[in-house]
């Protein structure tokens, strides 16, 4: 059950780290037609996934500290 949470939650950060760059890239949401705009929906995304990264990493490490 636990492993379907995670899931759930990466699908969400993907899809709003997505939405993110569609806003800061075009000033609109993604609106996927075609591959083609999916591609440039993705473009630039890997800044946005290691900024994911990062935070969930420090999040994580927080959470550990507080538990201990």
């Amino acid at each position: 059950m636990r492993s379907f949470i995670w899931l759930i939650a990466a699908v969400a950060i993907v899809y709003t780290m997505t939405q993110i760059n569609a806003l800061l890239g075009t000033g609109g949401p993604v609106v996927v037609s075609s591959i083609q705009d999916l591609v440039w929906a993705w473009r630039g995304f890997g800044a946005f996934l290691a900024l994911a990264a990062l935070l969930t990493v420090c999040a994580l490490g927080f959470w550990r500290s507080v538990k201990a």
